[in-house]
């Protein structure tokens, strides 16, 4: 299992042996007890699907331990958790999973008998099947639609950014990454997500 960091495009390979997948997808429920209705809960959609792995490190190779580290606190420029491609993992592969980013914790314990760490950490998926399908279908309402002319956009990013404007400059960069987003959803999934 390797991933790929979005900024800077450099792959990690997940260090250790006995690499092990264990995938979880989850359904929200909105909770209607005590309200007027017959039902004691709602569909509430779909949680990011989320990947446990667990991996063993030989205790004699600790730069593989640093590079977890390293990997699990990289932040992106918002400090945000960093972002990353997933490749080689069949599981993630079947499920149509591209992008996590780390979730919740890094467990790790030593084992004495193998002089082995074990380490367990989750990755949690982002921009999740239903999220972009939600994305598509309500471009107008987030104010992100599709731009009308795409020269014209990249023509108001590039004048925006020539009289320093970066509010303008955003503004028309997010219009067009909205506008490949789209795209690529209706390449990768078809027009209905």
């Amino acid at each position: 299992m390797h991933l790929i960091d979005t900024a800077s495009g450099r792959t990690y390979g997940v260090p250790g042996y006995g690499l092990q997948v264990l995938a979880d997808g989850q359904i929200e429920r909105q909770d209607l007890s005590g309200e007027r209705s017959g039902a004691a809960g709602v569909h509430g959609g779909w949680k990011p699907w989320r990947i446990t792995v667990a991996t063993r490190i030989p205790r004699d190779d600790p730069w593989a331990m640093a590079l977890l580290r390293e990997l699990f606190d990289a932040a992106d420029a918002a400090g945000e958790p960093a972002l990353y491609e997933v490749a080689g993992s069949d599981t993630c592969e079947a499920l149509g999973i591209r992008r996590v980013r780390f979730a919740d914790a890094m467990r790790i314990e030593e084992g004495e008998e193998e002089r082995t760490w074990r380490v367990t950490f989750t990755l949690e998926e982002v921009d999740a099947v239903p999220e972009r399908r939600e994305q598509r279908e309500a471009p107008a309402q987030a104010g992100t639609g599709a731009p009308a002319d795409l020269a014209q956009t990249v023509a108001e990013a590039m004048a925006a950014v020539e009289q320093g404007d970066t509010a303008a400059a955003r503004s028309a960069l997010e219009r067009l990454l909205a506008f490949l987003d789209e795209l690529a959803g209706r390449y990768l999934y078809g027009a209905t997500g």
